[in-house]
């Protein structure tokens, strides 16, 4: 990440403070569970690798082998996760587009790997079968509803970090311009607002519980339709400031791009379970608001304390994170470790202390009393 923004120490620390940033969810579904991770991480990190090829090929010519790594990996991040495959085909044909006469073999090829993956991918019998799991609606306002209920409190609402972050740096960006004052004080204004709405909304909807999987059962229709409305105003809200403050930034561009094309396909969902889907987005989205928080703190007097600072954070919220891993495990092997448990005789009753470490909430019958009686040697 911190080389598609530009390789500076900030940025390099922003960058390792994308893990600390995800919300609940996605901590839960992509980071402690592993076949979350294998499916989510490497899918996306593949096509950065092409967005970082793409961006240094502005600049200096490659090895003609370079147009057989791009094949492969196009080819290979596109077998992980549809919205991937698809989004990978619209990026290839998005970076043709962008350079034109002046697109380059490798460009070529990773279209073609998509193209063929994506065939690969769909040609499987599994997408010919009815499965609710993979259901599609083309309802507007069935759409709009499960947007409004579901779908946009894993986009959006959820990612406070993210939007505080992206938001701050967009008031130190304004003050720093030489915009018009009214120009300055709308932009200034409307930030704050968001601020103020998104701590807000995140406080409040604390009280209303969540089912294992990081959703809502039941939610009241208005405030869901409400926040899903101030959802798409913050989007477009994040456009415009692009607009303003990066505007010759083609990465940019792309991210947000890329962020729409995902978010798009998920819209379709009649039946969305799980925010996983949505991780895709959100690294998208963290590229973006890196751009304006890196840039934000090369403007302010106090760079060098800003960033000692978020190292600071960084190094503590690593601990932090570590000693919470350290006592779900000790908390863990305490309550499996009983001759009930292992022999099927009794049942787990009680949760490891931090449970977003642990996939499916700490779901209780995910431990398998036959993986504990060997792992402990029973």
């Amino acid at each position: 990440m911190w080389k598609l923004i530009g390789k500076s120490i900030a940025s390099l620390i922003v960058s390792c403070l994308f893990v600390f940033t995800l919300q609940d969810g996605f901590i839960n579904n992509i980071l402690a569970w592993n076949a979350g991770f294998i499916n989510y991480v490497p899918s996306i990190a593949l096509i950065l690798i092409y967005i970082l090829i793409v961006d240094r090929g502005r600049y200096k010519n490659f090895s003609p082998y370079v147009a057989l790594l791009t094949l492969v990996l196009a080819y290979a991040s596109g077998l992980f996760v549809e919205a991937l495959t698809i989004a990978q085909i619209i990026l290839g044909i998005f970076v043709i587009l962008y350079f034109r006469k002046k697109s380059k073999l490798y460009h070529l090829t990773y279209l073609v790997g998509a193209i063929v993956s994506a065939i690969t991918m769909f040609s499987h019998p599994g997408y010919r079968e009815t499965s609710s799991y993979r259901g599609t609606t083309f309802d507007l306002t069935k759409i709009w509803d499960i947007y409004a209920k579901i779908t946009h409190f894993w986009l959006i609402t959820f990612n406070v970090a993210l939007i505080m972050g992206i938001l701050l740096a967009i008031i130190i960006l304004t003050i720093k311009s030489d915009f018009s004052w009214i120009k300055k004080t709308s932009l200034i204004f409307v930030s704050v607002l968001f601020i103020a709405y998104y701590a807000w909304i995140n406080y409040y909807l604390q009280r209303i519980p969540m089912n294992y999987m990081y959703g809502y059962n039941v939610i009241n229709t208005r405030l869901a339709y409400w926040d899903g409305a101030i959802s798409l105003i913050f989007v477009i809200f994040i456009g415009y400031c692009i607009f303003l403050f990066f505007k010759m930034d083609v990465k940019m561009w792309l991210y947000y791009i890329l962020t729409g094309v995902l978010m798009g396909q998920l819209l379709f969902v009649s039946a969305p379970i799980n925010c996983r889907e949505n991780f895709l987005t959100y690294v998208f989205m963290y590229l973006i608001a890196m751009k304006f928080v890196v840039t934000a703190i090369s403007q302010v007097r106090l760079k060098n304390w800003l960033t000692g600072l978020l190292f600071l954070a960084l190094i503590g919220m690593g601990a932090w994170y570590q000693y919470m891993m350290y006592a779900n495990n000790q908390a863990n092997l305490k309550r499996v470790n009983n001759i009930g448990f292992y022999t099927g005789k009794k049942e787990l009753t009680k949760h490891v202390p931090y449970q977003k470490f642990v996939w499916s909430n700490d779901l209780m019958n995910q431990q398998n009393p036959t993986y504990w009686k060997e792992y402990l040697k029973k």
